[in-house]
């Protein structure tokens, strides 16, 4: 969706704030193929929220996930999340297509807490006539420089950069080449990352609303690392074994139980915010991702807290993989992670 800046893209970059993830996808006349995934660790602190900190290190993790993975495409789509980043449904007057760019960026200034020349902006038209003389934009804006920053460092590990997306929005395509939606209803993703959890809740075919919340698996880690008094890379090492096995020493339960609320709770924060939106559709499930997002008891606190079903997203329910790499052991233990850059991949539009 967002700013288109050169050549066709060819592989999909998410690049999150605790690793940097590739996937390379061809369209065929079945469906999707994925023909690769990777994934290399970033240092502490290397992305904070969203935003690059250290250059150096974000490279050299994108030349070794491009290393790791074999492509040969230089040419990507990547991806921006975090307080930089606005995302929101506007009403302007019905307008002809020549001039609704202008207009668009008249009513973004009421909406866009930033100076207007430090940000990037883009739309798309959700609903042309809205029966009141009015029109439905979707409205995508970012900090230039917070922008800059991510593409510099993608140039300088020898890419080239053609889309970058927004990474709910880049959630949003990956659940909707997945999943079938009727009209009458929405749903809510939400991928729980490191330093982020990001909220998209979508229709059939549009982004209703979304919302980015700064809290993720690095706060688990930290709690651990503090109550247990040992080391971060320890306390990731205890809370990564903890996600895969279900198991949990009895002193960090109240840590992880406590994580799980807060999510809970900003994601049930999240859908008050939409019931008081223009848009009224019924939300009827949440679709979990992302790399903390199987935090043991997550998904028990959130059917408890929203009241709704609660499903894990499979990016691949009906994307095929290709390759030796893809086993049945390998899909389960990237299913969580790899949606977003899958839904990056997804823009290669061959």
């Amino acid at each position: 969706m967002l700013f288109g800046l050169g050549a066709k893209p060819v592989v999909g970059i998410d690049i999150g704030s605790s690793a940097i993830k590739l996937v390379e996808a061809e369209k065929k006349r079945g469906g999707w193929v994925v023909r690769s995934f990777s994934s290399v660790t970033l240092p502490e602190d290397a992305i904070v929220d969203g935003e690059v900190v250290n250059h150096a290190a974000v490279v050299e993790a994108i030349l070794n996930v491009v290393k790791e993975s074999g492509t040969r495409s230089k040419l990507v789509c990547t991806s921006v999340a975090g307080s930089s980043v606005i995302i929101k449904h506007i009403t302007i007057p019905k307008t002809a297509p020549k001039e609704i760019e202008d207009q668009v960026y008249w009513e973004a200034e009421q909406y866009i807490p930033f100076d207007m020349k430090e940000i990037s902006l883009d739309f798309e038209v959700v609903q042309e006539d809205m029966g009141d003389g009015k029109m439905d934009i979707l409205l995508v804006a970012a900090k230039k420089d917070f922008i800059e920053k991510r593409l510099a460092a993608v140039k300088e590990a020898g890419l080239t950069p053609h889309v970058l997306e927004i990474d709910v929005l880049a959630l949003a395509n990956v659940f909707w080449e997945n999943y079938e939606m009727t009209p009458d209803n929405a749903v809510v993703l939400v991928d729980v990352g490191a330093s982020l959890t990001k909220i998209n809740i979508v229709s059939h075919n549009t982004t209703i609303f979304t919302r980015d919340v700064a809290v993720g698996g690095k706060n688990l880690t930290q709690e651990v690392q503090n109550k247990l008094g040992i080391s971060f890379q320890e306390a990731e090492v205890l809370k990564i074994d903890a996600c895969s096995t279900g198991q949990i020493p009895e002193e960090v339960m109240p840590l992880v139980t406590a994580i799980s609320e807060n999510i809970a709770l900003e994601i049930r924060r999240s859908l008050d915010f939409y019931a008081a939106s223009p848009i009224q559709l019924p939300v009827t499930a949440v679709f979990l991702c992302g790399g903390a997002s199987r935090i043991p008891g997550l998904a028990n606190m959130l059917t408890e807290i929203l009241g709704l079903p609660i499903e894990y997203l499979n990016p691949f329910n009906k994307v095929a993989c290709s390759g030796r790499q893809f086993s049945e052991e390998f899909l389960a233990a990237i299913s969580s992670s790899a949606a977003v850059p899958l839904g990056l991949a997804l823009r290669n539009e061959v």
